[in-house]
């Protein structure tokens, strides 16, 4: 295998890890027209005329948001990455390389403390797939196959996690054992290829990394500054910004976040989230472990949906929507435009109280209202209340 193909792969496994979650909502505002209706003079059998009843329905749903934990809750996941990295041939045209990763892994609540929450990970199974160069590999944990080169980074995954804590704020605060998961992920990779798979696997322990199924999920929801109260009052059309992030990773990264509530029921939540990625106004240098490469930042966006499970605040599906351009300069002075497409997915199966292959595996396959824009700082996470407009269609009624 050519060793240019490896470095490839390297660099696109790279920015799947180093890949931030979404930053700065800019709601899509839409004003609709009300339709208004004739009415008769009739009153309906509870009391309400029919403009009464419309003003009822007109009112937006509210509730509270909250993570809601105990010690011993386990729930499995399926997370899915798939992405497509086009860059430039020096003739004039593009190459498209692809890649997949899909990972079945189970979390479980170890502790409980003063709003801060202890979560352990383990990986269960590991598939992964690229086409890149031409060159086609397939990885299966499932598999006894040989571990094709490519896939050495996600081959120590099967079997292997860590711990890490949650804060009030539900972001990821410390990582546990994490040093020695990867060193287990090491073990059966061949001495040639450790450094480069190292170097790939420690670009994982921040937020964003291999814990970033917080980030598109529970890292999206409000939070309370008042640890004996943390449920947080929302209603349709409630706006609020996470804290802004930054990730050190070997393409240093700047991301801040807004979000919408879109619906809200007595069982579900779905948040919608937009944002924008942004760089270094400097180009980065990044060796491959051949050659010096600087990489540039140009634009960054995102967009995404989550639901959350109002019963635990836990996310039973999210997708998330990365783009990234960038420009790669070679030591020869040629400069190489790429584009970055990501897309990444979590299913949760919260009523399941482990890994079961008949129902759970890998494999297989808002409209906008008009909101209130944010205020406040972006080191907060507050909600502001939804403007008091709803659109509402009425019929009219039949004369008989």
């Amino acid at each position: 295998m050519p060793y240019v193909v490896f470095r490839s792969a390297v660099l696109l496994a790279l920015l799947v890890f180093m890949l931030p979650g979404c930053s700065y909502f800019q709601s899509a505002e839409t004003d609709a027209e009300d339709e208004t209706a004739e009415f008769d003079g009739d009153e309906s059998p509870d009391g309400k005329d029919d403009s009464e009843k419309i003003a009822d329905d007109s009112k937006p749903m509210e509730g509270e948001l909250e993570l809601k934990l105990k010690v011993g809750d386990r729930f499995p996941l399926v997370k899915k990455i798939d992405q497509r990295l086009q860059q430039g041939d020096g003739q004039g045209g593009m190459l498209t390389n692809r890649s997949m990763l899909e990972m079945l892994l189970s979390l479980v609540v170890e502790e409980v403390r003063d709003g801060n929450k202890r979560l352990s990970v383990r990986y269960h199974k590991v598939k992964y797939g690229h086409n890149i160069a031409g060159r086609v590999i397939e990885y299966n944990s499932e598999s006894r196959n040989p571990v094709p080169t490519e896939a050495l980074v996600y081959a120590g995954l099967k079997d292997n996690g860590f711990s890490f804590w949650i804060g009030p704020d539900n972001r990821v605060t410390e990582l546990i054992g994490f040093q020695e998961f990867l060193q287990r992920c090491l073990r059966d990779v061949p001495p040639a290829y450790r450094d480069q798979v190292m170097r790939q696997l420690e670009g994982t322990q921040s937020e964003d990394g291999l814990a970033n199924f917080v980030d598109d999920g529970i890292g999206l929801l409000p939070y309370s500054d008042n640890p004996r109260h943390p449920a947080v009052a929302v209603k349709q059309g409630s706006v609020w910004e996470l804290k802004n992030r930054r990730s050190e990773g070997p393409i240093p990264m700047s991301v801040s976040t807004r979000c919408v509530l879109k619906n809200l029921t007595d069982k579900s939540a779905e948040i919608s989230l937009i944002g924008k990625i942004a760089g270094s106004t400097t180009p980065v240098t990044y060796n491959d472990g051949v050659r010096n490469m600087q990489i540039t930042l140009k634009d960054g966006h995102c967009a995404g949906q989550c639901t959350i499970d109002r019963r635990t605040g836990l996310p039973t599906h999210s997708e998330v929507s990365r783009y990234l351009e960038m420009t790669v300069k070679l030591p020869s002075g040629a400069e190489i435009p790429q584009r970055k497409e990501v897309l990444t997915s979590i299913t949760s199966f919260l009523d399941q109280g482990g890994i079961k292959e008949s129902t759970v595996g890998i494999g297989g396959d808002a409209k906008s209202g008009h909101v209130a824009q944010a205020s406040g700082s972006d080191d907060s996470r507050r909600v502001t209340k939804a403007s008091g407009r709803s659109s509402q269609r009425s019929s009219r009624r039949s004369e008989e």
